[in-house]
């Protein structure tokens, strides 16, 4: 619901494309659209759009600069994807419930839950959660952040106190710099590499259930060997951990 002069709150909705091109860009060259918002799917906004708090889209096309008030709410299915420029802008508590596609330099607020592809240099709030994701290089998350089953993550980025990851996929040298539940799953890109460390013969195509058959029986004897880095050695323990 959208609010005017505090109390009396109307839906706004946008069902087609002409509606929502109708509304003119301010002196600032910004389409603002008013809180409480409800948009139709498949609609393409272009960039330096405004959305207040409370709006509702189903899988629509933001071009960059755009940005979203509080509690904003992102539908969708696994056929409709929302899909964001770059150098948006999305307040507290925005809910993503289908998987979008977020360009470079993208900030979200405080407890956001969202999952999708992220460009590099993005940022991230404290208690933000995410589901199935994948992130550039170089992004930011504040404190406390968790990250649901097989996120991947890009080089050199910044991790708050408290973030938790469980199952991540993790394919560089040094450790990963939050906390791990269950295994810390390595990609295709690193089969070759591990299956070289370990002399076990991994295939690209094999499941990580396939993987673990094949290296589970061998880890014991494997952890007692001096060769491990310390990454390399918490990579493994964390296999035995279920």
């Amino acid at each position: 619901m959208g609010c005017l002069w505090g109390s009396v709150c109307v839906m706004i909705k946008f069902e087609t494309q002409e509606q929502v091109d109708a509304v003119k860009p301010n002196e600032l060259g910004v389409r603002v659209y008013p809180p409480g918002s409800r948009f139709s799917p498949n609609i393409n906004f272009v960039r330096n759009s405004s959305f207040g708090k409370g709006s509702i889209f189903y899988g629509d096309f933001y071009g960059d600069n755009c940005s979203f008030g509080d509690n904003c709410e992102f539908w969708g299915n696994k056929e409709i994807r929302s899909s964001f420029g770059s150098n948006c802008f999305f307040g507290n508590r925005c809910y993503f419930i289908n998987p979008g596609i977020f360009g470079r330099s993208c900030i979200f607020g405080d407890k956001v839950r969202v999952n999708g592809d992220f460009g590099s240099f993005c940022s991230f709030g404290s208690n933000c959660k995410f589901d199935f994701s994948q992130f550039g290089h170089n992004c930011n998350f504040g404190n406390s952040c968790l990250f649901m089953d097989l996120c991947s993550f890009g080089d050199e980025g910044k991790y708050g106190s408290d973030c938790k990851a469980v199952n991540p996929i993790w394919s560089f040298l040094y450790e990963p710099p939050f906390i791990t539940v269950g295994s810390i799953i390595f990609p295709v890109s690193s089969v070759d590499y591990w299956s070289d460390r370990l002399g076990v013969k991994l295939g690209k195509l094999d499941t990580w259930q396939e993987i673990e058959s094949k290296i589970l029986p061998l880890l014991p004897e494997l952890l007692k060997r001096n060769c491990w880095s310390k990454s390399e050695r918490r990579v493994m323990e964390s296999w035995l951990k279920k």
